[in-house]
């Protein structure tokens, strides 16, 4: 008699009709305790499978410590697992910030995180609080550092940011005492300028915080700036320098692009600077872009006082990067760089960075360092940024020779972001070193923060580099830059921009603002769009079926807090190359005809933001039950917590769509899941399904070997519990029979020591599916007596293939009569006697395919999206 202890009430009729010699004994469901054929754990919470998170991150049990969360489930405290401090960072700045700074805090006080780790959690909660502008629990938390790791306290980036925070903090003293330490060492650009926001605080007056910043300038052996107007004090752009007469130097033309929009207060500052560039031989192609201000009145006026500067102006509103490059092909100059109009450069910038291009043949650019200031010239830290800095490279500031620039031909024609990725697609054609940093401890350029800077505006901000808009735009380019290097020797980088799709997909927010924009999809698919498996084939198949009825598709991707954040799978960013499908970002304002969320779990844990959607419905698609085995209570997500959310979020209620008749009823028993589908939607069939039914197994009937085998995650999940089970289930030292697992075998091994004889395993993804399967001639899937399998697509592949599926018998509910069901001890036989039966195989291997074809083909599944958008 086997004996199933503490098992939820709702499972109890499962367990009896599966297994006849189980004797029930029910439990209260948040205390669950399991024992099967001898085999005992107990689910480490309700709140999260801590054995799913170790085989995830290939941890054993003694590396797989909990921490308590702050959340209740059924009045008991919910654990979560120790998440490495690489992925709680990645999720602070990856869309998850309210969530991570908890687990952050926790982290410090844990006694499962080792001290380096505590140091990096409160150098994060230190860059979270100064972004919020939380000084003094910045503070608390930077100082905290010295008490973990001593190194990283002394390192430039948290002395820099416990600088910065210190003044903002008012304690003026600490800060100097910082500042002074470093700067008595030697000159360094970033604590020069830590110290003038120290004066500034202090109420300085710009006769001594000029003289203090112009150390910087005197030892880097360049020209001081001196107090043009000592009345208005220290103010963007309030400067002057002494040039001696024989400075200026000439050589070859350099033309400078200057794109012009709302730039009426600052345009003077910018063009002044270039005009008293010491390289005399300059052109300066100002090109105005339709501003609402006086910016072309203002240009005007200064071009009639130095012809080298050539101004011009758009028909339309184009944005900075289109307008850059009309400025290109307006330039004369046997070389190009770049300067923005609300920006101001040092005199003997061009000059070098010319020098050090000319002095240097292998290389094919220069870039010159930067500092972002405030009008009221303090500079700015942004804690957002991994490279803590106040002195960093400018972009713009790139000069290269025409010719160079004509291989790569054009500014990409987005709204932001378009720098970096030009420096990115000149390093992979050239090189690493094809582009030289000059001078990197001084700021040759200030650039002026102000409302209408791209750094600041609300669809463009640098909080998107990590987790939006610019964050997604680089996750295109880099795939089409990859995709370019490895198809090409010769690589062609060359960019000229067509459309939000070519030369590769862009999010509509970034294009030129003079594009038409649709802003309208059919239907929105949320998922984890990093998750291998069945989900991410069953998207692929919902989003085939879409665009074959000519639907319009967006996809935003929303990655479990519960598992390692990972990247988008290429197979999308390859899908937004079609016209009728688009990745979304959080900036986007859309309308849909319906909103489709896959795989539930995800909405357990709200991010931090999503994109701002107004559709007719709201449906998610159940490929997870609310709990992953049988003797769990729900746990993965609930029905209310869930609903507030999309309520939240989307302002809808959700109606709920089970991928099988076993979820259906999974939802039912669970409570709480009221509005329903009355259809199943099955998972898609990735392919096409032949229109008969594909050939016998090659030999069939012949004394050969029979070969069976299963394809799967190799996870403990999908294998039964008891090494005994498992090794009969799967014919182990059968003879005349031969198993092939693709998928690992580590959970067998734990169970059974050495593996059978007969067995042949194949590591994941090692064949492809098709080929795989193609070479059995029964297909085989026992999994784990526990654990809720809520359909099983590798079966429903082996089925489409032609092959005769043997599962226990508690996948009935699913297949019905579509596979063949016995026990782990008559698989043998089972296999022996369909093998002897060619007819008894073959209408079989009919009954799958129609179960396939009847449930999971395309034209199912479009009628399944036609019925969801009446």
């Amino acid at each position: 008699m086997k004996i199933l202890e503490r098992t939820p009430i709702f499972a109890s009729d499962w367990y009896a009709e599966t297994y006849r010699d189980v004797q029930i004994l029910e439990m209260d469901p948040l205390r669950h305790y399991m024992r099967y054929g001898g085999f005992l754990r107990r689910d480490p919470s309700p709140f999260f499978d801590a054995r799913t998170y170790a085989d995830r991150h290939g941890l054993t049990d003694d590396e797989n410590p909990v921490v308590h969360f702050t959340e209740t489930y059924g009045g008991e405290p919910r654990d979560f697992p120790t998440l490495a401090m690489s992925d709680l960072k990645a999720k602070l700045w990856g869309g998850f910030s309210g969530l991570s700074v908890d687990l952050l805090k926790k982290a410090i006080h844990s006694g499962k995180y080792k001290k380096t780790e505590k140091a990096e959690a409160a150098f994060l909660l230190g860059r979270w609080h100064a972004l919020s502008e939380e000084w003094d629990e910045a503070v608390k938390y930077l100082r905290m550092i010295s008490k973990f790791d001593i190194k990283l306290f002394r390192s430039v980036r948290c002395k820099l940011m416990l600088v910065d925070t210190l003044i903002r903090a008012e304690d003026f003293d600490k800060a100097r005492e910082m500042i002074d330490f470093v700067l008595g060492k030697g000159m360094n650009g970033h604590f020069v300028c830590a110290r003038n926001n120290l004066l500034a605080a202090e109420g300085a007056d710009a006769q001594t915080r000029f003289a203090a910043f112009n150390e910087l300038f005197e030892d880097a052996g360049i020209a001081p700036m001196r107090l043009a107007d000592p009345d208005k004090g220290a103010v963007f752009g309030n400067w002057d320098f002494d040039i001696p007469a024989s400075k200026p130097v000439d050589g070859p033309k350099v033309s400078v692009l200057m794109p012009v929009y709302g730039a009426e207060d600052f345009i003077e500052v910018a063009v002044k600077s270039l005009l008293a560039q010491t390289w005399q031989n300059l052109e300066i192609i100002a090109v105005e872009d339709r501003s609402p201000d006086g910016s072309w009145e203002k240009l005007q006026e200064l071009a009639k006082q130095d012809d080298r500067l050539k101004i011009h102006r758009n028909d339309v509103n184009m944005g900075a990067y289109p307008t850059r490059n009309r400025a290109l092909g307006l330039a004369t100059g046997e070389f190009i760089t770049v300067h923005d109009s609300d920006d101001w450069s040092h005199p003997e910038m061009i000059e070098i960075q010319m020098k050090a291009l000319l002095e240097n043949p292998e290389v094919k650019g220069t870039c010159s360092a930067m500092a972002r200031v405030y009008p009221d010239l303090t500079f700015i830290l942004r804690p957002q940024r991994n490279n803590l800095e106040f002195v960093h490279r400018s972009y713009p500031s790139l000069l290269m020779r025409r010719v160079d620039i004509d291989q790569l031909k054009e500014w990409d024609l987005i709204s932001a972001n378009a720098d970096d990725e030009f420096i990115q697609r000149a390093r992979m054609k050239w090189g690493d070193g094809a582009i030289l940093d000059v001078m990197t401890n001084v700021p040759l350029s200030l650039f002026l923060v102000h409302e209408n800077s791209l750094t600041q505006q609300k669809g463009t901000n640098l909080n998107s580099l990590t987790f939006g808009i610019r964050r997604e735009y680089g996750r295109q380019a880099k795939y089409w830059r990859d995709h370019k290097q490895a198809d090409q020797e010769a690589m062609d980088l060359s960019l000229a921009r067509t459309s939000f799709k070519s030369p590769f997909p862009i999010p509509q927010g970034l294009g030129p603002k003079n594009w038409e924009r649709n802003t309208h999809y059919d239907i929105v698919l949320i998922s984890d769009m990093a998750l291998l498996g069945g989900t991410r084939r069953c998207n692929e198949g919902y989003i085939a079926a879409a665009t074959a009825l000519g639907l319009r598709v967006g996809l935003f991707h929303w990655p479990r807090f519960d598992l390692r954040l990972a990247d988008v799978a290429p197979e999308y960013l390859e899908l937004a190359y079609q016209d009728n499908v688009d990745i979304l970002v959080p900036e986007d304002e859309i309308t849909a005809g319906a909103i489709l969320i896959h795989h539930p779990p995800i909405l357990k844990y709200e991010i931090d933001a999503v994109p701002q959607i107004k559709a007719d419905k709201l449906s998610i698609i159940v490929n997870q039950s609310p709990m992953q085995r049988w003797s769990n209570a729900p746990h993965y997500y609930d029905a209310g917590e869930v609903q507030k959310t999309c309520q939240k979020l989307f302002g809808l209620d959700p109606e709920w769509i089970a991928i099988s008749p076993r979820v259906q009823q999974v939802l039912k028993v669970s409570g709480g899941f009221d509005n329903i589908r009355g259809n199943v939607w099955y998972p898609p069939h990735h392919g096409t399904l032949p229109d008969t039914l594909p050939p016998m197994p090659e030999g069939f009937g012949t004394d050969r070997e029979i070969v069976i085998g299963r394809h799967a995650r190799d996870h403990w999940t999908k294998w039964p519990a008891v090494g005994d089970t498992l090794k009969t289930a799967y014919c182990g030292d059968e003879a005349g029979i031969v198993c092939r697992l693709l998928g690992g075998d580590n959970t067998p091994r734990k169970l059974l020591g050495d593996l059978p004889a007969n067995w042949d395993v194949l590591e994941f993804d090692s064949v492809t599916v098709p080929e795989f399967v193609q070479n059995l001639d029964f297909f085989l899937h026992f999994v784990h007596e526990d654990y809720i399998e809520e359909f099983g697509r590798n079966v429903m592949e082996a089925m489409a293939f032609g092959r005769v599926a043997i599962l226990p018998p508690s996948f009935r509910d699913i297949f019905l009569d579509a596979a063949v069901y016995c026990q782990p001890e008559e698989v043998a036989e089972t296999v022996r006697r369909y093998w002897s039966d060619p007819e008894l195989y073959r209408a079989q291997a009919q009954k799958g395919l129609d179960f396939v074809r009847n449930n999971c083909a395309q034209l199912i599944i479009q009628d399944n999206l036609r019925g969801l958008l009446d």
